[in-house]
C-alpha cells in the first residue's frame, strides 16, 4: 500500500484503489476533535486558569489557579505592571470589554486569594481580604479604593 498526503484532492484515478480498498482517505472531518475531546485537550495541554496566566502576564510571576496576583501559599502581594508604572509617575490604565471583576482585568487592579471574591457579599472564600478583617477588600473594593478606577463606561 502507497501513503499519499495532500491538503488538496489530486487528479488521480482514485476510484480504482477504493473499490480494491487499497485506499484509505482521511477528510478534515476524520481530523476535527469533538468537543469532548478538545475539552480534553484544552484542559490537559494548557492547566492554567485565567487568573494564574493572568497573574503571570501582569505580573512576570507563576502562582496557582484560583489566585490573583498573589503568590502560592503565602498570600503575598505580587506587584502589578500598572502598580510598578504608576509608581514611577505613569499615568495608566485598564480598557477591558469584560467586567471589571473578571479574571484578566482583575489581575491588574487587585490581590486576592481566591478569585471568586468579586464583590463584598463575595468574600466566603476569602475571610482574611475582608475589610472588616483588616484585608484590602474585595476585588471591586480594591478597583476603588487604591483608586485604580477613575471611569467605568457601561
Amino acid at each position: 500500500m502507497q501513503a499519499i498526503a495532500t491538503r488538496a484532492d489530486l487528479p488521480l484515478p482514485l476510484a480504482r484503489f477504493r473499490v480494491r480498498s487499497q485506499l484509505i482517505e482521511l477528510r478534515a472531518n476524520d481530523l476535527r476533535f469533538t468537543d469532548e475531546e478538545a475539552a480534553t485537550f484544552w484542559h490537559q495541554s494548557i492547566p492554567l486558569s485565567l487568573t494564574a496566566s493572568g497573574t503571570g502576564w501582569a505580573t512576570g510571576n507563576k502562582t496557582s489557579n484560583g489566585r490573583i496576583s498573589t503568590t502560592a501559599g503565602t498570600d503575598k502581594d505580587l506587584k502589578t505592571i500598572l502598580e510598578l508604572a504608576k509608581e514611577r509617575g505613569y499615568k495608566t490604565g485598564d480598557v477591558t470589554t469584560a467586567e471589571l471583576t473578571d479574571a484578566t482585568p482583575a489581575v491588574l487592579l487587585s490581590h486576592m486569594s481566591d478569585r471568586s471574591c468579586q464583590g463584598p457579599q463575595d468574600t466566603a472564600n476569602c475571610p482574611q481580604d475582608k475589610k472588616s478583617a483588616g484585608g484590602p477588600g474585595s476585588i471591586a473594593e480594591q478597583s476603588i479604593d487604591h483608586n485604580h478606577l477613575k471611569i467605568a463606561l457601561i
